[in-house]
């Protein structure tokens, strides 16, 4: 069910670009956020490699077509794709080899692959079905 955003830009994590934020000729390419809570930093990070604008843009409610017509442009100005710059296609199969070759590199490290054992994936599998998956985690403020 969409809801109504008071103010949908605060929402936006491509809103505008940081001095530490990955930008392309002006627009951002990466977005991310960060929450502290109970001594606890989580911090989120995206890279658009491709986007439906139209779609994006029909998750939210505005009080009228103008006003969400002005916040996609806007919205076009400051974040773009890495597959609309590119000359190449970028797949999920690129990045993720790109990010494990930068994280290694950058921390001079070698990461290694891990499965998860049947009672780790059961845990996972209730955890999800029984805490995130419920409106009261997922509406929670």
């Amino acid at each position: 069910e969409k809801e109504s955003l008071k103010n949908p830009r605060s929402s936006v994590c491509f809103d505008a670009p940081s001095w530490y934020e990955l930008v392309v000729e002006g627009r951002k390419v990466a977005g991310s956020a960060q929450t502290r809570q109970k001594g606890v930093i989580l911090q989120h990070g995206s890279i658009l490699l491709d986007l439906d604008e139209d779609k994006l843009f029909d998750l939210f409610l505005y009080p009228n077509d103008r006003v969400r017509e002005r916040m996609q442009r806007n919205f076009k100005n400051k974040a773009v794709a890495i597959n609309e710059l590119a000359s190449n296609p970028v797949t999920m199969d690129d990045a993720r080899k790109a990010f494990k070759a930068g994280f290694e590199t950058g921390l001079n490290i070698h990461l290694e692959p891990y499965e998860l054992s049947e009672k780790e994936l059961e845990f996972v599998n209730e955890l999800a079905e029984t805490k995130y998956a419920s409106d009261q985690w997922n509406y929670k403020r």
